[in-house]
């Protein structure tokens, strides 16, 4: 029962930075897209940030895939590497926020990567180690 509720708690937490970290970049891009002569790279930023905010609405609605519940993993390097790909993409993202001009790739990047961290924690029922 511990393991469900920690799977839950997780989906939700991840779920919320995911559609943050996707709205980010649909937020700053968005006017770019409709004008200016940097289109592609808008649209490209825009993509980026409806991908982190569908991994973000993914995780809210219960995690399956292929018919099967998605758990918590139990994998301590998946962790690890899912807390340093965090920390980086968030670190960064904020630096491109505060000195890169906008319509940048970089924003909608660092998101996707941050949700996509997220999304590796989670294994279907049975494939989770101990």
């Amino acid at each position: 029962m511990d393991k469900i509720n920690r799977t839950q708690q997780v989906r939700q937490i991840g779920g919320v930075l995911s559609l943050a970290a996707g709205a980010v970049p649909l937020i700053l891009n968005l006017p770019y897209l409709f004008s200016g002569d940097d289109r592609l790279t808008a649209g490209l930023t825009v993509a980026a940030g409806l991908l982190a905010a569908g991994i973000g609405v993914w995780l809210l609605a219960g995690a399956r895939s292929r018919g099967k519940e998605q758990v918590l993993t139990a994998d301590r390097g998946r962790v690890k590497f899912m807390a340093a790909t965090a920390v980086l993409c968030a670190v960064l993202l904020i630096i491109s926020l505060l000195l890169l001009q906008q319509p940048t790739t970089s924003t909608g990047l660092f998101g996707l990567l941050l949700a996509n961290s997220f999304r590796m924690l989670f294994v279907p029922v049975g494939r989770q180690t101990r």
